[in-house]
């Protein structure tokens, strides 16, 4: 995993809501809006700038009982893909 910061925090001006199929990104000063299933609800609960991401894989292979690599390799395209958009404090 190569993120920007390694222990990764959602930018300020999101609203993120959680329900059972997944979560809701609401993206207030870029005027987006995004949704990912229940493991990218799960990771994005864990994003709160306190747990490294590969402890983060570890959990989210443990709940979801998924090979570790698989799991690493998805988490570092989904914070990837949130770094990219802008949606992650660096």
């Amino acid at each position: 995993m190569n993120p920007v910061n390694p222990r990764p925090v959602l930018a300020p001006g999101l609203r993120v809501s959680v329900h059972d199929e997944g979560a809701v990104i609401l993206d207030i000063d870029g005027g987006q809006l995004y949704s990912t299933n229940k493991v990218g609800a799960r990771i994005l609960v864990l994003l709160e700038g306190k747990t490294a991401l590969n402890d983060i894989a570890d959990r989210i292979k443990e709940e979801f009982e998924a090979p570790l690599e698989r799991v690493r390799a998805d988490l570092d395209r989904f914070v990837g893909n949130l770094n990219s958009r802008g949606l992650l404090r660096t």
